[in-house]
């Protein structure tokens, strides 16, 4: 039945793209929480130095090291939507190359006489 087998084949198709996707979403998922992490354990730090005693201490050197720690994670989570955006588009850029391919072997029978389909 090849009914059967094209539909097997396409559910398979579907099924691999959306691993692809969900693994992209996991990917995301887990550099975003790896910097709330980040951001947590700084404000952890601060919230820490800033229920000690007055007196000597690298709290100023402390709160800037937070700072710059802070802005490096705000880049990345500021750069995480560009990426994405661009891993879609490749993915669906990917996937339409593949319907023109797939469409592109069906239409063309090779002759004999030829290098290839029309182009």
């Amino acid at each position: 039945m090849p009914a059967d087998d094209d539909k097997t084949a396409d559910l398979l198709a579907i099924a691999g793209r959306i691993e692809r996707a969900q693994e992209r979403f996991v990917t995301v998922a887990d550099e975003i929480l790896t910097t709330l992490q980040a951001h947590t354990e700084k404000l952890d730090a601060i919230l820490e130095a800033a229920t000690r005693e007055p007196g000597p201490s690298p709290t100023v050197k402390l709160l800037k090291e937070v700072v710059a720690s802070l802005n490096e994670q705000s880049e990345v989570l500021n750069a995480l939507p560009a990426a994405f955006a661009k891993t879609v588009r490749e993915e669906m850029d990917r996937e339409l190359e593949e319907e023109i391919d797939a469409e592109g072997e069906d239409a063309w029978e090779p002759t004999g006489d030829d290098d290839g389909p029309p182009q």
